[in-house]
Parts: C-alpha cells; structure tokens; sequence
C-alpha cells in the first residue's frame, strides 16, 4: 500500500471520530465539519514526516485539539449565554420561554434528543478549556483515559484530577435544574423543543438523522463519586481528602466505575 492509499484508509477509519471531537469542543456542526476538514488537511502536508511514534488516531486528534483550540480562544459567548442575553432582551427569563406542557409526539419526543445533545454540549463550553478537551475526550468519546493522557501528553493522573473536577463543576449547575439529573427536576429536554425549533437551534429536517442515545451512565457516576466526596467530608472532615482517595483508588481497582477504566 503506497501512501496515499494509506491516508485514504486512516482517514476513512478517522474521520467520524474526529468530527465527534471537534463537535464535542465547539457545539457547533458546521464549524466542526470546517475543522475536521482543517485537521486532515494538515495531516496530508505533512504526512510525510509522520514516522509511526504513536498512532495516526492519536497524532489526528492533537492537530484537532490545536485547530479547536484557536477556535475557542475567538469566541465571546457560549450557546446558553446568548440565550439568556436574548431573552433578557425582551424582559423574560428562561422559565418564560419553555413550553410547560410540551406535546408528547413522536416527532417531539425524536426532536427533544437533538435538544438534550445540543444542550449537553453547550454546558460543557461552561468548562475551562483544559476540562473541556478532557471531558470531550473521555466522555463524549468514550476514549480510555490512558489514551487521553497520551494524546494531550500529560500524565494520567492530571487526566483524572481534572475529569473529576469538571464533573464537580458540571453537576454544580445542572443538580437543581436539569431531569437528566434528578427526575424531579424543573428542566426537561421536550420543553425546549418549540423555541429550539423556532431559533434555528435544531431543525425537523433532524428527525430523519439517526443520532446515539445520549449516555447518561458517566453522568450518574460523576454524581455518585461527588456524593461519595461529600459523604467522606461530613463523617472524616480533618482527613477527607486522603480517605477519598484511598476509596476511589480501591474503586478504580475493583473497576466499581466505568468512567476510570
């Protein structure tokens, strides 16, 4: 195989992986089209000096990670934000503009997926740029923190550290609000179908796309870890932070938690 047949083939194999990254990083699907097309891009011109070191998966993704990265560093408001400035333009709050009782088609109940994804991915810009990339790497795409760990070269330590501080911020904000969470909380996906269909946010042309079930198994983890941390902080508060950590490094081993496999 000679190498351009072999980058044809890595980009095949690649190229939804990369896209899923960028989507994850940006929250917005024609800019990630723009920088998975960017990355391969690069990739291409110097594919050359490419010498197998690592592998093509993780050397595709950090070209992403930089291009995203610029991305980012140029934006001034995240996807709710500008929802509430809008809003609050009009003299209104959040809760003004959900519908509270929302129809419960089929049609709906398809469009109100699109809604949670894109929702989902928006409290994620809420993160530091540091927490997003690992957060989009290890949740989002299901990456083996090992692996995370290599592709952003750092140790796999700082890998864990930081996921699980997102994850504390993360439920921070979404604890009270979002049924995602708790189901008896206020905010349901189906609420915010009408106004996100309204506001180009999603489109009905989407329920002929088929998208993955969002996986809300390391949602519940993370709050399961955090209500362990505030559990060992109640009953041992001069030594929390030790006892924690003997408890997850003993969890880690018996793989209690899929999110650190």
């Amino acid at each position: 195989m000679d190498r351009k047949e072999e980058f044809e083939l890595l980009y095949r194999e690649n190229y939804k992986k990369v896209y899923n990254l960028a989507l994850g990083l940006t929250s917005d699907s024609d800019k990630a089209e723009e920088i998975t097309q960017e990355a391969f891009f690069c990739a291409l011109k110097s594919f050359d000096t490419f010498r197998h070191d690592s592998s093509f998966f993780t050397w595709i993704y950090r070209i992403t990670l930089n291009i995203s990265s610029s991305y980012m560093k140029k934006k001034r408001n995240y996807p709710m934000q500008n929802i509430e400035l809008e809003i609050g333009k009009m003299g209104m709050q959040i809760e003004d503009i959900i519908d509270k009782n929302p129809e419960s088609s089929p049609e709906v109940l398809y469009l109100a997926k699109e809604v949670r994804y894109k929702c989902l991915h928006s409290l994620t810009e809420c993160l530091s740029g540091e927490q997003r990339k690992i957060f989009c790497l290890a949740i989002t795409l299901g990456l083996p923190q090992k692996m995370v760990a290599e592709i952003l070269e750092c140790s796999l330590n700082k890998v864990k550290t930081t996921l699980f501080r997102a994850k504390q911020k993360w439920f921070g904000y979404m604890d009270d609000r979002c049924n995602l969470i708790k189901k008896g909380n206020p905010c349901s996906c189906e609420q915010w179908v009408r106004y996100a269909v309204e506001n180009g946010w999603i489109s009905r042309e989407m329920t002929t796309v088929k998208r993955q079930e969002v996986n809300t198994r390391s949602l519940q983890e993370a709050k399961t870890l955090r209500n362990l941390q505030e559990l060992y902080q109640t009953l041992y508060p001069d030594i929390s932070e030790p006892v924690v950590a003997q408890r997850l490094q003993e969890g880690i081993k018996k793989k209690e938690w899929e999110i650190f496999l």
